[in-house]
């Protein structure tokens, strides 16, 4: 930890200790496949973000003095859907398949109570893959996933200090290769 611009002076011998909730969830799937073997897939979560909200930060310094803080980031628990389609493509016995899917999460905080250490905001999630597959032998799949968060608007005041302003809508990008023998 660096600690700068703190009226008590923090001895080299200084422990934190943090108190961390994750939050529990539920998730519950279907899947359907055609007569003629495509796959439709539905899903829908609920994720207990709220008890989350409360971080406590205990700092103890030399001399047994201990300082606790609770952080209450006002987080509200989350659902999310997502939607996917798998099909073989198997023209003369390749083995070949691909799938794609998207998803989407709401966001845990509000604009007005969300906070710069941790801007987080809704998310949109789209991934395809392709795979070949055979009876026996080499199989491979190459699969990529966007996440997309989005602009998380901020307007918060600490201590007398106002920051307003939206952080820049980003992404995330995930390859993933699998291979069998």
């Amino acid at each position: 930890l660096k600690f700068s611009n703190i009226a008590l002076p923090l001895p080299a011998q200084t422990d934190v200790e943090i108190d961390w909730t994750n939050p529990q969830w539920l998730e519950a799937g279907l899947r359907y496949t055609t007569a003629s073997g495509h796959r439709w897939f539905l899903a829908a979560n609920w994720q207990e973000w709220s008890k989350f909200s409360k971080n406590q930060l205990a700092v103890s310094v030399a001399g047994g003095n201990v300082v606790q803080t609770t952080l209450d980031r006002d987080w509200d628990d989350t659902w999310g859907v997502a939607l996917a389609y798998a099909s073989r493509w198997d023209p003369e016995g390749t083995g070949l398949g691909w799938s794609i899917g998207i998803g989407y999460d709401s966001s845990p905080v509000e604009d007005d109570v969300r906070t710069i250490d941790l801007p987080m905001d809704e998310t949109w999630t789209v991934s395809a893959s392709l795979l070949r597959s055979r009876a026996q032998g080499f199989d491979w799949s190459v699969a990529v996933t966007a996440l997309l968060i989005g602009d998380a608007e901020v307007d918060q005041t600490v201590q007398g200090v106002r920051f307003a302003g939206d952080f820049d809508q980003y992404f995330a990008l995930f390859l993933g290769v699998t291979m069998r023998f």
